[in-house]
């Protein structure tokens, strides 16, 4: 019976310690590709302030322009 005992406990602390370890990483990861979206978005919304003077069919052209580069970025996140 004692035996079984020190299995269990033995699994448990083993499985709580894996559990500390496992959980820091992936949320770092997560937190860096957010960073990175972070960072494609406010780059796209600057371009897009860039077009802001320009006649309708140039801004149209620079708004997809800023669009394209922004979905390229966040293939590069990824």
């Amino acid at each position: 019976m004692k035996r079984v005992n020190s299995w269990v406990s033995l699994f448990a602390a083993l499985l709580i310690c894996f559990g500390a370890f496992v959980t820091p990483s992936t949320a770092s990861a997560a937190a860096r590709a957010n960073r990175c979206k972070d960072r494609c978005n406010n780059v796209y919304r600057r371009r897009k302030e860039e077009c802001r003077g320009l006649r309708r069919w140039e801004k149209k052209q620079c708004e997809n322009r800023a669009k394209y580069a922004r979905d390229e970025c966040r293939q590069r996140c990824r």
